[in-house]
């Protein structure tokens, strides 16, 4: 089972107790970095508020996620488009390995018709 941290962060003065699986040392530094967004936002000097700094906050980190996802998606169709193409050009490969065999074999036949000594005992 796994332990469940009760970790305080502060922002801005506000404290916060959360309680999370992930390590205590991890939930105190996205603590530390939504402190300094919020102290950031407020000592802008646009009178934001508390509340106003923590959700446009928010909507930054919504915002990235969100654009991590889309870069993550394009990235999965980019790597699924080149699977599929090794896959068709493995299957060219082997096409062309079949033929060439093929072709030895016709070579190999034609030369022993013409009683060329090459095609007896070919060490291609």
């Amino acid at each position: 089972m796994d332990t469940i941290n009760r970790v305080r962060i502060e922002v801005n003065g506000a404290r916060f107790v959360i309680s999370s699986q992930k390590d205590q040392k991890y939930i105190k530094e996205l603590g530390a970095q939504i402190n300094s967004d919020v102290k950031e936002l407020m000592d802008s000097g646009r009178n934001i508020t508390f509340n106003e700094a923590l959700t446009l906050s928010a909507l930054n980190y919504l915002d990235a996620y969100k654009e991590s996802e889309r870069n993550a998606d394009h990235l999965r169709g980019q790597i699924n488009a080149y699977l599929e193409d090794a896959g068709r050009a493995r299957i060219e490969a082997d096409e062309a390995k079949r033929e060439i065999a093929r072709l030895r074999r016709e070579l190999e036949l034609a030369r022993r018709a013409q009683g060329d000594p090459m095609g007896e005992k070919s060490h291609e």
